[in-house]
């Protein structure tokens, strides 16, 4: 909305946006709806039946709309999968990250583990599909891979910072960080893949805390 000034006279002046910008404005959002429910349709079949038994049609049957509709946006269950991967990677490196940067990483790691295990309890038979993806395709599994895989690197560098400075102590601080990190993966993702819901949030993070705390010895600043 605007002023103009005719012949002595304000004529206040309604300017709309242009028809095509409304257009597409509105097919945006119309495609990130229908992009997000099958996104969310693909999620709930996984609650009673594993990924290998899954197909477009059951995904879309789900939505409530036409088959043809999923390949405006996806290829195939895989890229479907490969997007899923993306988010929960990035809801894992959180608390993670947190945890890396902390100048007293022992106090965090209750806070880490907490935060760590709620996301596998979210999405415990997702991420179950990445590990375990017949059906799902190779790429979704070297995908998964690659992100627990990207949790060793940064945390293998700062227990041998914190093994400098005397708050940690572990031979071979680089596999003892990556066989823990491979351990947490396997750990949740049997409890919260297969059996969800069997174990409260908080135990499972007890334990993820005391088996890291333990294993590198670690310890906080005076």
């Amino acid at each position: 909305m605007g002023a103009e000034e005719i012949f002595g006279t304000v004529v206040v002046v309604v300017r709309s946006d242009p028809p095509r910008q409304k257009t597409r404005s509105r097919v945006a959002r119309s495609r990130s709806t229908t992009k997000q429910l099958i996104l969310d349709a693909l999620v709930e079949l996984l609650e009673d039946r594993p990924i290998r038994e899954i197909g477009v049609e059951d995904v879309m049957a789900r939505t409530g709309l036409g088959r043809t509709a999923f390949y405006r946006y996806f290829p195939d269950l895989e890229s479907v999968l490969l997007l899923h991967i993306e988010r929960i990677s990035g809801e894992l490196h959180a608390p993670s990250d947190r945890w890396l940067s902390s100048s007293d990483p022992n106090a965090l790691v209750g806070d880490a583990a907490l935060r760590m295990a709620q996301v596998y309890a979210d999405s415990g038979r997702l991420i179950r599909a990445f590990s375990h993806s017949a059906g799902g395709g190779e790429d979704v599994e070297a995908a998964w891979a690659a992100v627990i895989d990207s949790f060793v690197v940064p945390a293998a560098a700062r227990v041998e910072l914190l093994i400098d400075a005397g708050l940690a102590d572990v031979a071979h601080a680089a596999e003892t960080v990556r066989a823990l990190v491979v351990l947490i993966d396997r750990y949740l993702t049997d409890t919260y893949g297969a059996a969800r819901d069997t174990v409260q949030v908080e135990v499972a993070a007890e334990v993820l805390e005391s088996v890291w705390r333990r294993s590198l010895n670690l310890r906080s600043p005076d």
